[in-house]
């Protein structure tokens, strides 16, 4: 993608898509955090951690979103992003 972008848009762009696709997730997923970047899942994971880790290591550039796949819908990028940050 040529146009720069911060990571709150990233955030908030994977922020709606995660909940438009949120109920097709629900039954194979729930309970699992799933790594976003461009608005495309990318993977899912047993941990936010795991996630974070391994979205640290596929973008350097550090765009990219957690979301827990859950009924309760919370907005994890930010919180992925610090905890990146606090672990550096």
């Amino acid at each position: 993608m040529n146009v720069a972008r911060t990571r709150q848009e990233e955030v908030d762009r994977n922020f709606a898509f995660f909940q438009r696709e949120l109920p097709k997730l629900l039954e194979q997923y729930r309970g699992k955090f799933a790594l976003i970047r461009d608005s495309e899942i990318t993977g899912f994971y047993d941990t936010a951690a795991d996630a974070n880790t391994a979205g640290s290591q596929l973008y350097a550039d550090g765009l990219f979103s957690i979301q827990k796949v859950t009924e309760e819908i919370g907005d994890l990028g930010f919180f992925s992003h610090a905890m990146h940050l606090g672990a550096a």
